[in-house]
């Protein structure tokens, strides 16, 4: 156990197998903690709904999971009902997963007719 236990404290310092602790160690508050924090914060911003539309969530405790798609007018384009699903709109994948299906439905969705008039 003794054994075990110093072989543990020198791994832990750095000073097993001929290794020098570094002199120049960067100092705490540098830009490594600058860097994870960029870092964090541009994987914990959400992304940027699809342009021309909007998604909405209907969840209760009993009912199923109801996703409403809309266009920029209020114009309801699609209503999906996700059976036995409960969604985490705090994971990234899932609102991901949202914007790339209304990405597909306003793709999806015919160009609205023109009328054109012609007088003889």
């Amino acid at each position: 156990m003794k054994t075990y236990l110093i072989a543990l404290l020198a791994l832990s310092s750095r000073l097993t197998f001929g290794q020098i602790p570094d002199p120049n160690h960067p100092q705490t508050g540098t830009g490594t903690k600058a860097h994870m924090a960029q870092l964090h914060n541009r994987f914990r911003r959400s992304s940027p709904p699809p342009a021309g539309g909007f998604w909405v969530v209907e969840e209760n405790a009993k009912t199923p999971v109801i996703v409403h798609f809309y266009t920029d007018g209020w114009l309801e384009i699609r209503t999906d009902t996700l059976l036995r699903k409960r969604l985490n709109l705090k994971e990234r994948a899932v609102v991901v997963r949202l914007n790339r299906r209304l990405y597909s439905v306003l793709n999806a969705r015919p160009a609205p007719a023109t009328v054109a008039v012609f007088r003889p």
